[in-house]
């Protein structure tokens, strides 16, 4: 082969790859969550952590025909309502329940594909709540969608948790307080996110009040964050790499945030089982139990599930038990004494 014809040969192939980058995209990436705001940061409206890139926002109904008069259906017409004529994989394990609040009212809809339906009819006002798509192109339907999981005192959000149309199980689901949370503004229909649906779920609490919420991100386990939902004030609780926080609890009197956590040292027998209470008003974080194991209760190499879980909190005891019955801890909160009941 002579040099003329090499380079006919170098030349084709330098075109090619040319024209082959050229499809190719750039790989992009987008932030699941914002990185966390700073504590005591004072937002005009409460933070709302976003989630996903786009979040829907549910319309008022518009139909030719007005919704049936809510008041006078018994729970099974009401649900019935807006349930699809023909059964599907998923008809069963939807919720059946009606949810009501004074004039509100919520129900749960696969008429046109799954939704939560919440509605006035003293307002004439309806909101459809889409259910939440993650993207699988592997199912045709939506994994996850809502239900009503608290009213506000307000009557102004009604917050709701996600529910999975599928099977989630694992023994470390004894902390959890759900798999995700949203917030439907009922003035407006504005509707946002904040815990993204996950099968691992996520610890949160409000308090009896509904003016606090504690909360824990799957990827900031070591941070408890305390949103103020009336000034939108928030403050981070950071713990140290040694503990697991497994749970926390508001007090009835809204005061103060009880922590149930592991404390795990280099030396296994010097690891155990600890609990601080966050007091609001002072901002303080004190310790009442210093890495206790609650008669052998704690995990170790030979039982590394679960056994100790919060089954009760007053505003002076806290109530710890073991999944199988076999022991409850009484903690008093103001004086750190703990008491074990056998059963």
């Amino acid at each position: 082969m002579n040099k003329a014809v090499w380079w006919i040969v170098i030349t084709l192939l330098i075109v090619s790859c040319s024209k082959e980058s050229q499809n190719i995209m750039p790989q992009t990436s987008v932030a699941s969550i914002d990185s966390p705001a700073p504590t005591n940061t004072v937002f005009s409206k409460p933070l709302i952590t976003p989630t996903i890139s786009s979040t829907p926002h549910p319309v008022p109904t518009k139909t030719l025909t007005s919704p049936p008069d809510l008041a006078y259906l018994t729970q099974e017409a009401v649900v019935s309502s807006c349930a699809a004529t023909e059964r599907t994989w998923y008809t069963k394990h939807l919720s059946s329940d009606y949810f009501t609040n004074r004039q509100w009212g919520a129900v749960i809809c696969s008429d046109d594909g799954i939704y939560t339906r919440v509605t006035n009819t003293s307002l004439n006002l309806t909101w459809n709540v889409p259910s939440y798509d993650d993207g699988d192109v592997n199912t045709p339907e939506p994994s996850w969608y809502w239900v009503p999981y608290l009213w506000s005192d307000n009557d102004k959000y009604l917050y709701l948790r996600s529910v999975c149309l599928c099977f989630i199980d694992s023994p470390w689901l004894l902390y959890s307080s759900g798999f995700g949370l949203s917030r439907l503004d009922l003035e407006t229909g504005e509707f946002g996110i904040w815990l993204k649906p996950s099968d691992f779920g996520y610890s949160f609490d409000f308090s009896n009040d509904g003016i606090l919420f504690a909360f824990s991100l799957s990827n900031f386990p070591d941070v408890i964050k305390i949103r103020d939902l009336k000034s939108g004030n928030e403050q981070n609780l950071s713990f140290k790499k040694k503990y697991i926080i497994l749970e926390f609890r508001w007090t009835s009197d809204n005061s103060r945030l009880v922590i149930f956590t592991e404390e795990h040292e280099d030396n296994p027998s010097e690891s155990g089982f600890s609990v601080f209470v966050y007091s609001i008003e002072k901002g303080a974080l004190r310790k009442l139990l210093d890495k206790n194991t609650l008669n052998s209760s704690f995990p170790t190499e030979n039982s590394m599930g679960p056994r100790i879980y919060i089954s009760d909190l007053t505003d002076d005891i806290l109530t710890l038990s073991h999944v199988f019955d076999e022991n409850t801890f009484k903690l008093n909160i103001q004086t750190g004494e703990l008491v074990r009941i056998n059963k």
